[in-house]
C-alpha cells in the first residue's frame, strides 16, 4: 500500500530514536467536528464519520481511545434523511457553503476538526483553497487540532472532466502545501488505482466516486500507520 503524508502539527526528532530523543504527539482531541461531504459517508455504518468508524479496531492503537467523531452534517436542522447525497451533506456540501454554516460548527463543545472537503469545488480551486484556509484558520484560532484530508481520485464520474481535474491538482497542491501548519491526510496514494491514475481502485468505490467501507478502512489503517511512526511507538 502507497503511504499517505501525514504532517503532525509537532514532528517527531528522529522516529529511529530511543523514546527520550522524540517529541511527544499532541494530545489525542476529546470531540472531533467531522466536516465533510457525501465522500465521508461509510457505507457500512451508514454514517459520516468515514474512516474515523475504523480508528480504533487495532487493538494496539489506543491513541483516539476516548476521541468522539461527530459528523456535523448529521444535524437535524439541514438534514434530508437521505444518507449518502450531496444534499444530505449539507453543511459541507461545498467549501463556500462549509465556510457558511462554520459558526454553528464552532460554537459545538469540540477540540478539533476534521476537513474532508473539495471534490464538490473543483471548478474554482483557489477559491476553494481560500475557504479551506478561513475554517481551518477558525478552527486554530480556537486553539483546534486540525486534520485536513485530500480531494481522492475520482476520474470515471459522470461529471468528471479535465478542468474538475485541473481544479483537483490544484486543491491538493494547496492542501498538502499545508503540512506544517496542519495534520493532512493524504488518501490519493492510498485510494488511487496504481494502474490507471486518476481513478479510484475498483474495490474502494461503487461509482468511481463514493468510497466503500474498505476504502475508509484503508484509509484508516494508513493514518495509523504514520501516527505510530510520528509518535515514535509509544503510548498510542
Amino acid at each position: 500500500m502507497h503511504r499517505a503524508i501525514l504532517v503532525l502539527t509537532i514532528a517527531c526528532c528522529s522516529c529511529n530514536s530511543v523514546k527520550h530523543e522524540c517529541n511527544p504527539l499532541p494530545p489525542a482531541p476529546h470531540s472531533v467536528a467531522v466536516l465533510g461531504d457525501s465522500r465521508i459517508f461509510d457505507p457500512t455504518p451508514k454514517n459520516f464519520a468515514g474512516f474515523a468508524n475504523y480508528l480504533n479496531q487495532d487493538a494496539t492503537f489506543k491513541y483516539f481511545r476516548n476521541t468522539t467523531f461527530t459528523s456535523e452534517d448529521s444535524d437535524p436542522r439541514t438534514s434530508t434523511r437521505t444518507p449518502g447525497s450531496d444534499i444530505y451533506s449539507s453543511v459541507g456540501n461545498t467549501t463556500a457553503y462549509a465556510l457558511h454554516n462554520l459558526p454553528r460548527v464552532l460554537a459545538g463543545p469540540h477540540d478539533a476538526m476534521l476537513i474532508h472537503l473539495g471534490v464538490n469545488s473543483t471548478g474554482d480551486p483557489i477559491g476553494a483553497s481560500r475557504d479551506l484556509a478561513a475554517i481551518a484558520e477558525s478552527a486554530r484560532a480556537k486553539s483546534w487540532q486540525v486534520y485536513i484530508v485530500t480531494v481522492g481520485p475520482w476520474r470515471g464520474y459522470p461529471t468528471w472532466t479535465q478542468l474538475y481535474q485541473d481544479g483537483t491538482d490544484g486543491i491538493n497542491r494547496w492542501i498538502r502545501d499545508q503540512g506544517v501548519r496542519y495534520s493532512v491526510i493524504d488518501v490519493q496514494p492510498v485510494v488511487e488505482d496504481r494502474e490507471h491514475l486518476q481513478y479510484l481502485r475498483a474495490d474502494y468505490t461503487w461509482d468511481k466516486l463514493h468510497y466503500t467501507s474498505i476504502a475508509h478502512s484503508a484509509i484508516a489503517a494508513d493514518w495509523i500507520s504514520h501516527i505510530k511512526t510520528k509518535g515514535c511507538g509509544w503510548d498510542l
